[in-house]
């Protein structure tokens, strides 16, 4: 068996920091900044990293992120004081220190009572708190829906709430061994929000207090997580990108409108960005983001439909379903995009194979309109419509510009040309409304989801934003 490497990145994709303190800074070949030496002739000191990647290799993968479900040591060994927190821990003298609770006590033989933690927050943003505490032992000790590790906290009888920052457990009977069960990896306490959003898929999801935040999870290969540092504060911003879904058209059986309007009604878009991007972004309704000129709210988008999808399928001879390919670059987000689009059109009877490439080689195989099924997506350098549309669906634009659909439709070219030309910015927004309409009914592209810019921001920077386009904007910045 090749060994499973879990990778713990301690640096987050963007990273916006700032000091104040007027040193000069040089960029060393790691990405950190180090000082510059202002000490004529001094041999200048190795420079400190405070970031970089660090690589664990095991002999297998996890099978189980959820700490309630899972039943081996490789698994727990990610979750337990990474992702996931106990009350208490137990350190490396064996004994117990407080973790989300600062103290304990026991009132009685047959009860337990913990001061918690203020201030402490779930890697979702969720508050943590005695209801916290409470829903976690709760979904283990579930009799409706039993976990492997309901004996295991068996003697505990009831998780009574005193406040937000107290909370009681209560036993069947004395149980000496109860701080050991607290501080193991099954007593890691769980995000309410998640638990309630993922269910039995939290182990895809987990979302603890730990110092790092999962990431990704590649079976057989990677589990990624990022450290989750308290100085920094997240920004979301608004892009103009919007990732899509497209089909060639002169493809069988892509060339039938029917086809394409099917696998438009059988596509969850609020489930892809639940589950692959954890909401962040919003379900696209058009190719063009909320924030290009030329966007319309007021257009109609085929509905989550498995009946009308199946019935279009039927009209086009397509009854049993096909095979297809799906083709995409080796972008972690588009390739589980791929898993659940699979899953999704299967449901429908398509059997879709998932054709991973390296960015470039996809690139050549869709301008040269090998691609049958193809996730992509779309930014926009310039906030304006044409941008977007001109690229992506005038019929001059198939191949390397960028419609890798191959479309064509003589009215939606007359449009795009008149939108070019009109100056009335109402009349203008009126022409790409009607373009954009009938691009959504013929379907060459599925916009699925307008994307958001992310940056970890020190606490200490104020006044920085990103751009729709996705450019860093520094001229407000100020540094506390």
């Amino acid at each position: 068996m090749l060994p499973f490497s879990s990778a713990l990145s301690v640096l987050l994709a963007t990273v916006l920091a700032g000091c104040s303190t007027g040193q000069q800074a040089s960029s060393s070949p790691n990405g950190a900044n180090a000082p510059t030496s202002s000490q004529p002739g001094a041999a200048p000191a190795p420079a400190a990293s405070s970031g970089g990647t660090l690589i664990i290799a095991r002999l297998s993968d996890a099978n189980n992120l959820d700490p309630h479900f899972s039943t081996q040591i490789n698994s727990m060994a990610v979750v337990q004081h990474k992702l996931y927190e106990g009350l208490v821990m137990l350190d490396a003298n064996s004994e117990y220190k407080p973790l989300l609770a600062s103290e304990w006590k026991q009132l009685d033989d047959l009860t337990w009572e913990f001061a918690l933690r203020d201030g402490i927050t779930f890697h979702d943003g969720t508050p943590f708190d005695a209801e916290a505490v409470k829903k976690t032992i709760d979904r283990i000790l579930d009799k409706n829906a039993p976990t492997p590790k309901a004996n295991m906290f068996g003697m505990i009888k009831e998780v009574k709430v005193v406040d937000p920052h107290k909370v009681q457990l209560i036993l069947h009977y004395p149980f000496a061994g109860l701080l050991s069960v607290l501080a193991s990896a099954e007593g890691g306490i769980i995000s309410p929000k998640a638990i309630e959003q993922y269910g039995k898929d939290l182990s895809k999801h987990p979302v603890g207090t730990g110092p790092f935040v999962f990431e990704s999870w590649t079976p057989g290969q990677e589990i990624v997580l990022v450290k989750n540092s308290s100085s920094m504060t997240l920004g979301r911003y608004e892009s103009f990108a919007v990732d899509h879904i497209g089909m060639n058209v002169t493809q069988k059986p892509f060339d039938d409108v029917r086809v394409r309007q099917a696998i438009a009604h059988a596509i969850d878009k609020e489930a892809i960005i639940q589950g692959v991007y954890n909401n962040v972004g919003k379900v696209a309704v058009s190719s063009l983001g909320p924030k290009v000129i030329g966007y319309s709210p007021n257009l109609k988008t085929p509905d989550y439909d498995l009946n009308k999808a199946k019935q279009l399928l039927a009209e086009a001879g397509y009854a049993n379903g096909f095979k297809a390919t799906v083709y995409l670059n080796d972008n972690k987000a588009r390739i589980n995009v791929a898993e659940v689009l699979q899953s999704q059109l299967k449901g429908i009877g398509i059997d879709l194979q998932i054709q991973v490439m390296e960015f470039g080689a996809y690139l050549d195989l869709a301008a040269k309109g090998q691609a049958q099924m193809f996730i992509s997506g779309w930014g926009n350098a310039t906030g304006d419509a044409d941008y977007n549309q001109y690229n992506l669906f005038h019929s001059t634009s198939k191949g390397v510009p960028g419609n890798h659909s191959f479309y064509a439709n003589p009215k939606v070219d007359e449009l795009i040309e008149a939108g070019r030309k009109e100056k009335d910015p109402q009349k203008r927004k009126a022409i790409y409304e009607q373009a954009q309409q009938i691009e959504i009914d013929e379907v060459p592209l599925i916009p699925y989801r307008s994307s958001e810019n992310l940056a970890a921001i020190a606490k200490n920077v104020q006044g920085i934003t990103i751009s729709p386009s996705g450019y860093v904007e520094i001229n407000d910045v100020t540094i506390q």
